[in-house]
């Protein structure tokens, strides 16, 4: 499976603009994310997220969202081969 995105760094910009948006929504201390783009076989990690705040409930609202909005807004492109073709998977963006 190949996992890219168009133009990395407007990726990046608006990755930044929505862990902003929800750390503010939310009132939590700490966002962090990692996405991967490249090459992967499948069980390969490729995203990793973990947010840090004071109470359980925000903590796991924004988690949630983060997840969410990641994988629809974002512009990312996964094409998986198989035996049978191709098969390309669009998201947000």
């Amino acid at each position: 499976m190949d996992l890219t995105t168009p133009n990395q760094l407007e990726t990046e910009k608006e990755l930044k603009e929505l862990v902003y948006d929800v750390k503010q929504k939310y009132g939590v201390l700490e966002i962090a994310v990692i996405h991967y783009i490249g090459n992967f076989k499948p069980g390969d990690p490729l995203f990793l997220t973990a947010v840090s705040g004071s109470h359980r409930d925000e903590t796991r609202k924004a988690l949630n969202e983060i997840i969410e909005r990641v994988k629809y807004e974002l512009d990312f492109k996964k094409e998986e081969h198989t035996e049978d073709g191709t098969n390309i998977i669009m998201s947000g963006g």
